[in-house]
């Protein structure tokens, strides 16, 4: 009887635990997925998975090297968190997601969309954070044993880092769609061979302004997430202060998902207006021509 209690516990809490990592991801997803074609568009989906994977593993060896110069003693001050969270967390691993995002989205017939912008830089996110979870989980196995070691960082980076990159990739989709879309009414001129050459220099402004912000924005927000993270594991005077912080910041950062991808959907469907109402102008037009 005290067996199946427990075993009821346990099934209980993984329920719970499930439903609060992946519900706000499944929650922002379907507000995306009707806007971004859905499993239309699975095998481009799977190719920005793809390069989220293949990243993981240069943005790890980076920041070996950029964690000797920030936190050469590990996070064990405000100093240290402070260049773990942004010099060397945020900086390598937004850098490598956004190297590799670029190129195949700015060439994509596909993007099409706004939404299709946060749509593909959350599949990116979501390929790093998965071998990224993969590499820690088999690093610390590796060391401590599964039950001791891997079971218990699957279980922290389960909520910590796969939630985290999912908001990160709302803030870089978001100002990826406005650079790219928002050069023409919604026209995405890389779609066309040698469409490049009909920017103007005010379009070349634009898009250095947009992505630009497409790299800082997500950089400076995965830098508060992880160092108010960071120091709270420092054992500090603020250490209770800095959870508190991270909590009400990750509340807040899906909220602001939330309604960033909103305003893509709206913009989305004042272009599709447009359209139709341009088509029916045009029809009357050529009818009161008979």
């Amino acid at each position: 009887m005290g067996a199946i209690i427990a075993l009821s516990i346990v099934l209980i809490f993984l329920v719970c635990f499930l439903s609060l990592v992946f519900g706000p991801i499944i929650l922002l997803l379907k507000r995306i997925s009707d806007d971004a074609g859905g499993t239309k568009l699975g095998w481009l989906y799977a190719a920005f998975f793809g390069l989220g994977v293949l990243s993981g593993p240069l943005a790890s060896w980076l920041e070996g090297y950029a964690a000797a110069l920030f936190a050469p003693n590990g996070v064990v001050s405000f100093g240290s968190a402070f260049g773990m969270a942004f010099g060397v967390a945020a900086l390598c691993e937004e850098s490598l997601k956004f190297a590799f995002l670029l190129p195949l989205a700015l060439r994509s017939r596909r993007f099409k969309r706004y939404v299709r912008g946060v749509a593909f830089a959350a599949f990116v996110s979501m390929g790093f954070a998965t071998i990224e979870n993969v590499l820690y989980v088999v690093g610390y196995a590796a060391q401590d044993g599964f039950l001791s070691g891997g079971f218990q960082v699957a279980f922290f980076r389960s909520f910590t880092s796969l939630l985290g990159h999912f908001v990160f990739s709302v803030w870089m989709g978001y100002f990826l769609a406005i650079a790219v879309m928002g050069l023409r009414r919604g026209e995405n001129l890389f779609q066309k061979r040698g469409g490049w050459r009909n920017l103007q220099p005010k379009d070349w402004r634009h898009l250095a302004k947009y992505l630009t912000l497409a790299l800082a924005v997500p950089l400076g927000v995965h830098g508060l997430y992880d160092f108010f993270l960071m120091y709270a594991g420092v054992g500090g005077q603020f250490s209770g202060l800095s959870l508190i912080t991270f909590i009400g910041f990750f509340i807040l950062s899906v909220k602001i998902g939330f309604y960033l991808i909103d305003e893509l959907k709206a913009k989305d469907f004042d272009i599709r207006k447009a359209k139709r109402d341009e088509k029916r102008d045009e029809f009357y037009r050529s009818v009161g021509r008979r």
